[in-house]
């Protein structure tokens, strides 16, 4: 009787503590705190990161969001900029989230840092835009990575690519890079590590 109990507290603790990654996924959060009431950014920043996620390793009935270092990713997104700081707190605990994407506004990132610190997350942040805007680019000065990245983004989307989908595309591709060669999530320390090395690159 006394296992039996022991059994169930374990269970009871588990079941509560939330969705956790497997040993086969992780789970990023995509905070996008810019000022734009169309969500036109937020959109790009979007479609950018969900592009680098359906690059490598993806197959027919897929039930994640794409694949990133050869496993599953999750994304949720978040505004950055409107929902306060309990309702992205709740997000990070709610979906157990493993990585935080913060794009926008600086005065923002120091909460936000704090936020995924109290949740066990790693954060990353692009910093400056990684490319001119890739609408005002000029052809002769797009390099071979920028022109494949412009024209599998127009193919996937219908539309033309801006300098946020390509931050939302580069940090999906560091964060692959991180990932790969570790083999998974696993390793806390060394993926925050990895991720925190430049990745020059992968300016599209």
């Amino acid at each position: 009787m006394r296992f039996l109990f022991a059994a169930l507290t374990i269970i009871a603790a588990l079941a509560s503590a939330g969705p956790r990654a497997s040993a086969h996924s992780f789970n990023v959060a995509l905070l996008i705190a810019v000022s734009e009431p169309s969500g036109a950014k937020r959109e790009q920043v979007r479609d950018g990161f969900l592009l680098a996620t359906k690059e490598r390793d993806s197959h027919p009935d897929e039930t994640s969001d794409g694949h990133l270092g050869g496993l599953d990713v999750h994304l949720y997104l978040a505004d950055g900029a409107d929902n306060s700081r309990a309702e992205i707190e709740a997000l990070l605990k709610r979906h157990a989230i493993d990585i935080v994407v913060a794009i926008g506004r600086p005065e923002l990132m120091e909460s936000i840092q704090r936020l995924a610190e109290n949740s066990h997350a790693i954060l990353i942040t692009p910093g400056l835009e990684p490319i001119p805007d890739p609408g005002r680019a000029g052809h002769n000065n797009r390099p071979p990575a920028l022109r494949a990245f412009l024209a599998a983004f127009e193919k996937e989307y219908g539309h033309q690519a801006s300098a946020c989908a390509a931050l939302g595309y580069n940090a999906a591709r560091r964060i692959d890079a991180a990932i790969r060669p570790l083999g998974g999530i696993l390793d806390k320390t060394a993926l925050r590590r990895a991720l925190g090395e430049p990745q020059p690159a992968f300016d599209c």
